[in-house]
C-alpha cells in the first residue's frame, strides 16, 4: 500500500473525448447552437424528405368534427 500520494502533475488531464466549444461552426456543436445562415447537411435533407413522405398525407386531413367541437368548447370555456 501506498504510504504517499504521487505528486500531481503540472499538465492539464487527457481525455479520449474532443473539447467542446459549442461555436457555431464546430461541426460536433448541437443543431440549435449553429448559425441559421449554414446549408442544410444531408442529414437534416434526408430526415425531412422522410418525414415528409410518411406524414404528408396524414397532415393533409381534415380535422373531425368531433374534435373540432371539443376545441371550440374548450376555447369557450376558457374565455368564460
Amino acid at each position: 500500500m501506498l504510504k504517499e500520494r504521487p505528486a500531481a502533475s503540472p499538465l492539464p488531464a487527457r481525455t479520449m473525448s474532443k473539447p467542446k466549444s459549442g461555436s457555431a461552426d464546430d461541426p460536433s456543436a448541437p443543431r440549435a447552437n449553429r448559425s441559421a445562415k449554414e446549408p442544410a447537411e444531408a442529414f437534416d435533407v434526408w430526415l425531412q424528405q422522410g418525414l415528409h413522405k410518411l406524414y404528408d398525407s396524414v397532415a393533409k386531413e381534415p380535422i373531425p368534427d368531433e374534435l373540432l367541437k371539443l376545441i371550440e368548447q374548450d376555447l369557450a370555456d376558457r374565455n368564460k
